[in-house]
């Protein structure tokens, strides 16, 4: 059984119910280990669980295939949503073509809510992502992208 969710499961129930054991440092199955909320008390509970929604889906992505990680990556997505990294993994596995170098703009896709390019100018352009040239020790203005 592939358990679809971490907010209802009590720590103790967690190995019976997904075959990884909880400990100290994450949710544990023989000497491989995720974060997991308990392990990680100086973040908050969403973030720790985001954190152990995306290492799980990397694992399964590994294990299984990229479709068992996409409700653990859209789980993470969803608790920590400002998160880039969880998002910006998600994203590049679903707008890269096979064989293809990553596809860094990560454009619109059918399977998670938003992408990279919307949600950076949403957010309000690309200013910290463009380097503003310095010539003949001058600083020159950079437009900003549209939005």
């Amino acid at each position: 059984m592939i358990l679809q969710s971490l907010g209802s499961v009590k720590p103790d129930d967690i190995a019976d119910r997904t075959g990884w054991a909880a400990k100290p440092q994450g949710l544990c199955r023989g000497e491989v280990c995720v974060p997991a909320p308990g392990s990680l008390r100086a973040r908050p509970d969403a973030h720790a669980r985001a954190a152990a929604c995306f290492e799980i889906g990397q694992h399964l992505l590994h294990t299984v295939g990229h479709d068992a990680a996409v409700p653990w990556w859209r789980q993470a997505h969803e608790l920590f949503p400002e998160n880039w990294t969880y998002k910006r993994q998600a994203w590049t596995l679903v707008t890269t073509q096979a064989g293809a170098e990553n596809d860094l703009i990560q454009g619109p896709n059918d399977v998670y809510a938003g992408n990279w390019l919307d949600d950076v100018i949403a957010a309000g352009g690309g200013g910290a992502y463009a380097v503003a040239p310095t010539l003949c020790g001058v600083p020159r203005r950079v437009a900003s992208m549209p939005g």
